[in-house]
């Protein structure tokens, strides 16, 4: 599949969004078998639709505000040395001409820009009730706020 086709994907959820609401969807981890063995990873397949990267611990978050669109791909940082065991991460070129992304982000700024802050927000005014799981509960991992 080319990047065109995750664009387009990309652009139908869009169009499904509403003003001042977002969207994240994450690409999941492998299951722990035993010790440190891992069942082979896939992604998530709402985010591998409309991001393409098959890779873990990947968050894509999109959100309509102001008019405009904003899409992000958080993806883990170089790993270095462990790549001699384990492989080596998705670089963010990699991730863009995969995706056809151009923001593209590690994950701690996704774990300590966006989403602390937010739930630390939403929990201290208690509006965590604001979230609507899309989909079964707990199966579908898309999350979608409306303020």
């Amino acid at each position: 599949m080319t990047e065109r086709f995750f664009i387009d994907n990309r652009r139908k959820l869009a169009a499904r969004l509403e003003e001042g609401s977002a969207a994240v969807l994450f690409a999941g981890k492998a299951p722990l078998k035993r010790g440190d063995e891992y069942y082979p990873f896939s992604p998530d397949r709402n985010f591998y639709y409309v991001t393409g990267v098959e890779r873990e611990n990947c968050v894509f978050l999109m959100a309509k505000v102001a008019g405009g669109l904003q899409e992000t791909l958080f993806i883990p940082r170089d790993n270095g040395i462990l790549a001699k065991w384990v492989g080596a991460n998705m670089t963010a070129e990699e991730a863009e001409e995969i995706s056809g992304m151009t923001d593209i982000r590690p994950i701690d700024a996704w774990l300590w820009g966006i989403c602390t802050p937010f739930l630390v927000t939403c929990v201290s005014s208690k509006s965590l009730t604001n979230w609507k799981k899309c989909g079964k509960p707990w199966i579908l991992p898309v999350w979608v706020w409306k303020p």
